[in-house]
């Protein structure tokens, strides 16, 4: 492995957060911070001995747990959340394997497209989308699709070591870094802390380390060939949260081919030595209502037959087997009713400024969240939070209930839910096109690409055929590229990505896109 230099260490350290929790040094982000210029040079001697020698320091392989109330009885220990505190040193010195890991991975092209956790330049609104564009695409092709929506129990904690070496080992992790990773892995311990009471010692058997920098990198790693169980389903992995789609003409035949290739799934999942948990596995038949209804379809998983729903939560986003968001706009909305009625009780105690804070804290990230997936339902669905949003501009300039509110809505720059559509879908595609983020993308963008021999400055980008169905017509790359088909060309080339969601909100405010 190469040495780190000073300069690297410090940069690291000064980008970390500026936490204050210890682990088992007592050191913090926040104290290592104001020391760093007094001890980069010992640290660089540290961390060089350690890549150069493959041994990773000992006095740093054990984390301390501290119990985190969630809710209900807190007699009962299933009701706590452990956190486990990893030494600051530790996180230093694995940020700087993790950014060599990563640079080595990506440039081999290790990791499979899709893989969406802890990636840059990827996200889980890319991975929704993914599973939207194979859904609308196969509906459109009056194909029948089924997602199943796969859960595995604690998948981080049950990772077997010997097992995620050899792979690093075949990914071309080898030599001295095979050992450092070797001695990272192994011998480490735990403690818990309550209340400054500290219990004994336990030896971790599996896993990888919660709260480290290189666990998440390392999980990637592990089920990355999980996707090659089967050649016919494909999947998207979300660290793991795995969803397996597939799509035929025969449901028949869908039924058949699918539970045939889970048994490859169950296989590499045991050999794995991970665990399905059953209870929260289950699968929908998408299409419209009129022929899913009437379909009879079970599949199986070593025998246990898996619960059908006509709704899942993926990714934080409620998927409907008619690709209606609904469900999910009624979820947005009950978590957005709890914040504005505290926002209504609050609502002569803060400024304007502060209220206005509050709304950009507690309810504008639940209505950006994949906007770009959901934006576009009807009209009679978005009411619904529609009306949560006069709510909260009437309680923003203490207004009446029936007092007009358009001006104060323009002059508070709150955009309604059609256009937060609207920027985020053409953010979405703007990434991709401009900035390589999830480049498979651009294979399905390129079969849309306009052909014209003229060189017209104003040519639309994307040429897209009279669909036979309005799923393909709503789905997520196809109202993408027709917003991006009336963009003017000096806005699509727009140098930043700051820069071009400026100039959208411009054409919003001038009623650009009044007629989309």
């Amino acid at each position: 492995m190469f040495d780190c230099t000073q300069l690297e260490i410090t940069n690291v350290i000064k980008n970390s957060k500026n936490s204050k929790s210890e682990g088992i040094d007592h050191l913090s982000n926040f104290l290592l911070k104001h020391i760093a210029s007094n001890i980069v040079i010992p640290l660089q001697h540290v961390f060089n001995l350690s890549f150069n020698t493959g041994h990773f320091p000992s006095c740093l392989l054990t984390s301390k747990v501290i119990p985190l109330f969630k809710s209900g009885d807190n007699k009962l220990m299933t009701n706590f959340r452990p956190i486990s505190l990893i030494s600051s040193l530790s996180k230093i010195m694995e940020r700087i394997i993790f950014s060599r890991l990563t640079t080595f991975f990506e440039n081999n092209n290790v990791l499979v497209a899709n893989q969406y956790g802890f990636r840059s330049k990827r996200s889980t609104e890319f991975a929704i989308v993914d599973v939207i564009n194979f859904l609308s695409k196969n509906i459109e092709s009056k194909q029948f699709s089924v997602g199943i929506f796969l859960d595995l129990s604690k998948a981080f904690d049950s990772l077997n070591h010997s097992i995620l070496l050899h792979k690093l080992f075949h990914y071309g992790v080898r030599g001295i870094a095979y050992a450092w990773f070797d001695s990272y892995l192994t011998n480490r311990y735990q403690y818990v802390s309550i209340n400054g009471t500290e219990s004994s010692l336990a030896l971790i058997h599996s896993g990888v380390p919660q709260g480290s920098i290189l666990g998440p990198l390392l999980f990637n790693i592990f089920i990355n060939d999980f996707v090659n169980c089967s050649t016919i389903l494909k999947f998207i992995l979300f660290a793991d949260d795995t969803t397996i789609l597939h799509s035929h003409s025969d449901i028949n035949e869908l039924s058949r081919v699918v539970n045939y290739e889970l048994s490859f799934v169950y296989d590499w999942i045991t050999c794995n030595n991970l665990r399905i948990n059953l209870s929260k596995t289950n699968f929908i038949i998408f299409g419209p209502k009129i022929r899913t209804n009437t379909i009879n379809i079970h599949l199986k998983i070593s025998d246990n037959v898996l619960l059908r729903v006509d709704s899942a939560k993926f990714l934080g986003v409620i998927i409907s087997s008619n690709l209606s968001w609904y469900e999910h706009i009624c979820n947005i909305s009950k978590k957005n009713s709890k914040n504005i009625g505290i926002m209504y009780k609050l609502k002569n105690k803060f400024p304007f400024h502060i209220k206005k804070l509050l709304y950009n804290c507690l309810i504008l990230p639940y209505l950006t969240y994949c906007v770009s997936i959901w934006g576009f339902s009807p009209k009679s669905h978005l009411e619904i939070l529609n009306l949560s949003q006069n709510f909260y501009i009437r309680v923003l300039f203490n207004l009446k209930k029936f007092d007009h509110i358009t001006f104060f809505l323009t002059s508070s720059k709150v955009l309604r839910v059609k256009d937060l559509h609207i920027v985020y879908s053409l953010l979405l595609l703007f990434k991709i096109m401009k900035l390589n983020y999830c480049l498979h993308f651009i294979t399905d963008l390129m079969k849309y690409k306009y052909v014209c021999f003229v060189n017209l400055r104003n040519k639309p980008e994307f040429y897209l055929s009279k669909p036979r169905t309005n799923f393909f017509v709503n789905s997520v790359l196809s109202i993408a590229m027709r917003l991006w088909n009336k963009l003017p060309f000096y806005i699509k080339n727009s140098p930043n990505l700051s820069m071009f969601k400026r100039k959208i909100y411009c054409l919003i405010a001038e009623g650009f896109f009044h007629k989309f």
